[in-house]
């Protein structure tokens, strides 16, 4: 096929112009320095190279992009370009606002392969991913490297316990809604608001699923010291949780989880194996160890002991094995 190169540079009246040099052939064609403004306000500065926009098959399209300045939104990209990227993005991206992207991608009918830094609406996100079945995007899978600052992942996930995030994370998982989000997550988390607190220093190696938490957890927060290993689940109506959690100190009046007591402070070693929505209806064993709670009457100590609760025709039955305080 005929190399064909070619030079353009067009600006209209409201607004929109077009700057490119392009060359190649068409199932190879190279863009260099494309500067496009559109009336929605979107912008594309790079280099872009096409192959195989005309092919017999239907699965060799590859696109390889190096942008300067991609500034849109999940809407108007998508209308720039349809069949480029208009089953490449989930649709969850539209909580991201107005954003801007410098970085490199490569994008085949199944793959994409993205290094950027991202400016949102609702924070900055760097990513080093590599994303595969995007042919079915929003149950695609994909693995790397992010970092989150400052961003709002309760609005990204829409789940208003959630806030802010900074976070360096390797993920390696599938879906990007809350609903089918499902990956190994290994990282730190610097900062995350939940239920209205900030939390700072914390270390993750576990896999999180439409709201199930099952892993590895170590908090080094002024209210919150504590080594986490086990299972959280918050999926369904009634919560579960399977775990053993070393608590060093933790301040519940601060953390927002209980506000009877004007001091609420405790430490010791907690296993739990119990489900429930909440105190009143909780059923299963919990175990403590060497435990300590402070409040502002008076400081209580306990030995080990062991708490259980069940349900027999609506009745509620609670055992405690005799603790130890002083």
């Amino acid at each position: 096929m005929n190399s064909i190169c070619f030079m353009m540079s067009l600006v209209l009246a409201n607004g929109p112009s077009l700057i490119l040099v392009f060359h190649g052939t068409l199932n190879n064609l190279q863009f260099d320095n494309l500067r496009l403004n559109t009336s929605s306000n979107t912008r594309v500065y790079g280099d872009l190279n096409f192959k195989n926009l005309i092919s017999k098959t239907t699965n060799d399209f590859e696109m390889q992009g190096v942008f300067s300045n991609l500034s849109s939104n999940y809407r108007d990209l998508k209308s720039l370009l349809p069949n480029v990227l208009g089953a490449s993005i989930p649709s969850i991206f539209g909580k991201l606002g107005n954003f801007n992207i410098n970085g490199t991608t490569k994008i085949t009918t199944t793959k994409i392969d993205a290094d950027l830094d991202i400016l949102t609406q609702i924070g900055i996100a760097r990513s080093n991913l590599s994303i595969s079945n995007v042919n079915n995007i929003e149950t695609a899978t994909y693995k790397g490297k992010i970092i989150f600052d400052d961003f709002n992942i309760g609005k990204f996930l829409e789940d208003p316990n959630l806030g802010k995030i900074s976070a360096n994370l390797e993920v390696d998982g599938k879906g990007f809604k809350k609903e089918n989000l499902s990956s190994r997550i290994k990282g730190d988390v610097y900062s995350i608001n939940y239920n209205k607190y900030d939390y700072k220093n914390i270390n993750v190696n576990g896999t999180y699923q439409q709201s199930v938490f099952n892993g590895a957890l170590l908090v080094d927060d002024k209210n919150l010291k504590l080594d986490f290993n086990g299972l959280a689940d918050f999926s369904k109506a009634i919560n579960a949780f399977d775990f053993t959690a070393n608590i060093e100190y933790l301040n519940l009046k601060a953390l927002n989880f209980y506000n009877r007591d004007e001091t609420s402070e405790f430490k010791g070693i907690v296993e739990m194996n119990m489900r429930g929505t909440s105190l009143d209806d909780a059923v299963g064993n919990i175990s403590f160890n060497t435990t300590n709670y402070k409040n502002e009457n008076d400081d209580y100590y306990f030995d080990d002991f062991q708490i259980t609760s069940s349900f027999k025709d609506k009745e509620r039955f609670i055992t405690i094995n005799s603790p130890r305080y002083h």
